[in-house]
């Protein structure tokens, strides 16, 4: 129970930090909210594709160094020279030495952190309109196209920066409510 929470969690933080790409971005993972709280949602996800890479790096610049890489596979840096649509979430997640994968969502993910080097996977979530067999294949190897499936998260909304500080204070509120 407590890793379906924490996986939930971490899902529903990308849909909620302070990195949203609002101005230029209208597609996002659709979701129904299924029960609202005083401090959190509880939210079905439809599933969806992401283009996702791994670096190394603190917990304040993984999304930055990660940044680049993909953002030129969405340039046209692909098989299909195709240029794709930004859209939100950006997600950040710490990697694990077994590459276990943990739940995602909308504008950016990550899980732990405390300021050292670690693994972090950054996603660029694709426009709805793309399947596992229309995506686009990225040029470089180390961006990977994987489906999320669908799932239930607990989301917070919260404003201000991207930091491990704003982050790590909204998880202990969610996890504590």
């Amino acid at each position: 129970m407590k890793k379906y929470i924490y996986t939930l969690f971490s899902v529903l933080f990308l849909l909620t930090a302070g990195l949203r790409i609002n101005a230029m971005t209208t597609d996002e993972p659709k979701f129904k909210v299924i029960k609202e709280y005083d401090e959190f949602e509880i939210r079905q996800y439809s599933s969806f594709i992401i283009a996702e890479t791994e670096v190394i790096s603190s917990h304040e610049e993984a999304g930055n160094k990660a940044f680049d890489l993909l953002f030129k596979f969405i340039s046209g840096s692909n098989i299909k020279k195709e240029e794709i649509k930004m859209t939100a979430p950006v997600l950040q997640q710490e990697s694990d030495s077994k590459g276990e994968e943990i739940a995602m969502t909308a504008p950016v993910r990550q899980v732990t952190g405390s300021g050292e080097e670690g693994k972090y996977l950054i996603s660029f979530v694709m426009p709805l309109h793309y399947t596992m067999e229309t995506v686009p294949v990225p040029n470089d190897k180390r961006i990977t196209i994987k489906e999320i499936p669908e799932r239930i998260m607990a989301v917070r909304k919260y404003s201000g920066t991207w930091s491990e500080k704003n982050f790590s204070e909204n998880k202990a509120r969610l996890l504590n409510a």
